[in-house]
């Protein structure tokens, strides 16, 4: 969740392949386990008429998973997860997750504390190692003071979700809520996941209030090859002189789409492309678009390289407020 609401076009630090959890203690009832991943990329960017290489490694994590089986039907959970930037000060580590909860066997499970949104699990149509076109609405990503329920899949596999944050002064949240249900159709040989999410935000000490809603996809046709898109929208009601909390001050659309194909032994090859349209009702809309192309190599089952360019226009409006950039990214994602 953002303070600002607008849509960007960000780096996104997505990953191909599950980390591995090593278990460091195990009894009858408790079980915890250790995973993370070694993350570091050179990145070469043009920008604004310069070009700069960097050395990075914002998406490395350490992290803990904790499981206290109370009886057959309830078992008590928790995860914490710490994320390390290059930053050269006390910011240089972050919360990534820290939550604790219960699992309801067959129902589902219900955590509080900092975790991900419903919105941004359902969000299906990206194939990127780093970069990506990912659109940030207000409740894309992570934030504190979540209450969150995922169920277990039923009828075959519909899941049902939703979150409920808290007041939040930092981000200025009064109360929020994320609904969304997903459903995994299973053929003879493909899968597809169809998702649907909705949020909705008071902001405090004024009326202010945004909403939006997004619908996704993904379909693997075989077990090498899948497509997936998103499409999402977000309404900006903001207070002021003459307004009201209905008054709709900025609209945002936005899509992407994607692609994927593992075909090749050890080899993973994928792309995408989106765009974000904003219009806030008193200037000419702005459009930006995006790619990205990649490939991946797995060096050995927990381990690979990656390289991934990408390229977005000059009204594309990105993470560093540039006016349109050309990057290229070389890196390593070892995985424990």
């Amino acid at each position: 969740m953002k303070k600002t609401f607008i849509a960007l076009a960000v780096i996104a630090g997505t990953v191909s392949g599950a980390a591995q959890a090593t278990e460091v203690y195990k009894n009858d009832t408790t079980s915890i386990d250790l995973n993370g991943r070694f993350y570091s990329v050179v990145e070469t960017v043009k920008a604004n008429g310069h070009t700069n290489t960097d050395v990075k490694i914002d998406d490395s994590r350490l992290g803990m998973n904790l499981r206290h089986q109370a009886n057959d039907s309830l078992a008590l959970i928790g995860k914490y997860e710490l994320q390390f930037t290059t930053a050269e000060d006390d910011s240089a580590f972050e919360n990534r997750d820290a939550w604790a909860g219960f699992d309801f066997t067959n129902i589902g499970q219900l955590t509080f504390g900092r975790n991900s949104t419903v919105y941004d699990d359902f969000y299906l149509g990206g194939f990127d190692e780093y970069y990506g076109f990912s659109q940030t609405l207000a409740d894309r990503g992570r934030d504190n003071g979540m209450i969150k329920f995922v169920s277990a899949p039923v009828f075959g596999g519909l899941t049902v979700a939703g979150n409920y944050q808290t007041r939040n002064e930092a981000e200025s949240i009064r109360g929020a809520y994320t609904a969304g249900v997903k459903y995994d159709f299973t053929f003879d040989e493909s899968t597809l996941t169809i998702g649907l999410s909705n949020f909705d935000y008071d902001i405090i000490n004024s009326s202010d209030h945004v909403t939006g809603q997004n619908l996704g996809a993904k379909y693997a046709l075989t077990d090498s090859f899948a497509v997936g898109a998103d499409y999402g929208l977000q309404n900006n009601r903001l207070a002021g002189a003459g307004k009201t909390k209905t008054a709709v001050d900025s609209d945002i659309t936005l899509w992407r789409a994607g692609a994927e194909y593992t075909g090749f032994s050890d080899y993973r090859i994928y792309g995408g492309l989106g765009q974000v349209t904003v219009d806030d009702k008193t200037a000419a809309k702005k459009d930006g678009q995006g790619y990205y192309v990649g490939m991946s190599y797995n060096i050995i089952p927990n381990a690979y390289v990656f390289a991934e360019y990408a390229s977005y226009d000059k009204d594309t409006l990105n993470a560093s407020g540039d006016a349109g950039s050309d990057k290229f990214a070389l890196g390593l994602n070892v995985n424990f």
